[in-house]
């Protein structure tokens, strides 16, 4: 085994560092027999769309029936920020475990002081389209009148929809549309969800 190992360095062209978590969830498999929670959880530069092999190998480890769902943080890391952040919790830290680095580094990175963005994710439990556009438009016309350029993303989930706001605003302008609604201000959205074909 080659003991030379060569990091890869960051240069203007490299991607942004994304979090990226697989998760097979008990709320979504109550009905599989002997199921139990399942994740991975990594650091990446990839785009989700080439995560999709890598995905699809983490639905066949489960059970037949089981759902598993593929998140993508909504704010990229900020590389330097997470470096450092890391090598204060190895040297505060004794008796490391390095098999766990990869883990540590991922934690480290998720931390909301290392995020890159100022990205806002509202997680809406409602699967009514009409209100969701209602509640984008409205966002969309926060932005305008705050002078403050904006885009809203809508991205279908399990159970409703997740929008994706560009920046932050005034949430108290949006009154009683944010009943169902959650902010995260930092936080990963839903890319895709699957579920295993029984045999």
């Amino acid at each position: 085994m080659s003991n030379h190992y060569h990091p890869k360095r960051i240069t203007a062209d490299s991607r942004l560092l994304h979090g990226v978590l697989f998760r097979a969830r008990r709320k979504d498999n109550r009905q599989v027999d002997g199921f139990e929670e399942r994740f991975e959880s990594f650091l990446t530069r990839k785009r989700p769309f080439e995560l999709r092999d890598r995905f699809a190998r983490f639905v066949d480890q489960g059970k037949p029936g089981e759902v598993s769902r593929f998140y993508v943080s909504v704010n990229a890391r900020d590389n330097a920020k997470t470096r450092t952040a890391l090598m204060h919790v190895l040297i505060d830290t004794d008796d490391v475990d390095m098999a766990t680095i990869g883990q540590m580094a991922v934690s480290v990175a998720m931390q909301p002081e290392q995020r890159a963005e100022r990205r806002w994710l509202l997680d809406v439990d409602n699967p009514s389209w009409i209100r969701v556009e209602a509640l984008r438009r409205r966002i969309e016309r926060i932005y305008e009148e705050s002078e403050a350029p904006g885009t809203v993303t809508v991205i279908p989930t399990i159970n409703g929809y997740h929008l994706v706001c560009s920046h932050g605003f005034d949430t108290r302008l949006l009154g009683s549309m944010l009943d169902c609604v959650d902010v995260k201000r930092d936080a990963l959205y839903l890319y895709d969800h699957a579920r295993k074909e029984a045999s």
